[in-house]
């Protein structure tokens, strides 16, 4: 397997210091824009949070405009939005960083084919070596999709799986069946969610979602006393179910924020590094 060594480079001006970021994050179903505030080699502040549909395009500016930030960061883990790119670079100038596979990480990656190798992904790994450095830990980012990667104590992205999210398995249980109904994530409790169900809606998510929490458990390597880290819309729901499978020796940490925080931590590597062209 090829190993890419962590990359060094730069996509942004670094004249200017940065007091106010911004992270936008165009997801599967919804963009999510973080405001972070803080001085470089500092901790930083999360200050403020918007989730809303690719569609209300002037929403997405107004909180943007009214925010003022001094720099950002771009990623999407599909198709990039050209439009929405153009209208950041309108604002923030040569401030805007747009994440792609070729730009430099604070991380090494270990994968085949680095260039499919999902926006979201690299960003949590980010997150979790920004805000954990030296642990070796696996990351569970519960979204659209499910994936489970691990991170290296060294710093490489170590691969991972990638399976349908919570929603997805509901959704195709009723589309690909005659009688079974649709379900929905939404205000669900976990403690309602039986190990065995004791009618087709209990049984559905007992499947689905005890399903999903077992498949996570079993990602974490054995016969240590491994960290995992949960994330994603579905983290939640998933937590106390996740927790009740794993060993005592393993510690699972929630960070709502971690792909967040990951992009903030690229950001700052570009700017920290203009001229360093490793390959």
């Amino acid at each position: 397997m090829n190993a890419i060594r962590p990359n060094h480079g730069s996509r942004i001006s670094p004249e200017r210091d940065t007091s106010t970021v911004l992270t936008v994050d165009q997801g599967n179903t919804a963009i999510k824009l973080d405001l972070w505030q803080g001085a470089p080699e500092e901790e930083w502040t999360h200050v403020d949070h918007l989730a809303i549909s690719p569609d209300e395009t002037d929403a997405i500016l107004a909180w943007i405009e009214a925010h003022a930030p001094q720099g950002g960061i771009y990623c999407s883990v599909g198709r990039m939005d050209v439009r929405l790119i153009e209208t950041l670079r309108c604002l923030l100038g040569d401030r805007l960083l747009v994440l792609t596979h070729s730009v430099p990480l604070p991380i090494g990656v270990r994968y085949d084919t680095p260039s499919t190798l999902g926006a979201d992904r690299v960003a949590a790994a980010c997150g979790a070596h920004a805000l954990l450095p030296g642990r070796d830990c696996v990351i569970a980012d519960a979204g659209t999709a499910l994936t489970v990667d691990r991170l290296t104590a060294d710093g490489f992205f170590a691969g991972g799986t990638i399976s349908p999210g919570l929603s997805l398995r509901l959704r195709s249980l009723h589309d690909h069946t005659s009688r079974l109904p649709l379900l929905s994530t939404a205000d669900i409790d976990p403690a309602d969610i039986p190990a065995l169900g004791y009618d087709t809606r209990t049984s559905i998510l007992s499947g689905a979602i005890r399903g999903a929490a077992a498949e996570i458990a079993l990602a974490l390597p054995r016969g240590e006393a491994p960290l995992l880290i949960l994330t994603g819309g579905d983290a939640p729901l998933l937590a106390p179910i996740v927790r009740s499978l794993l060993p005592d020796s393993a510690t699972m940490l929630a960070l709502p924020r971690l792909m967040s925080r990951g992009l903030l931590s690229i950001y700052f590597h570009n700017e920290a590094n203009p001229n360093d062209d490793n390959p």
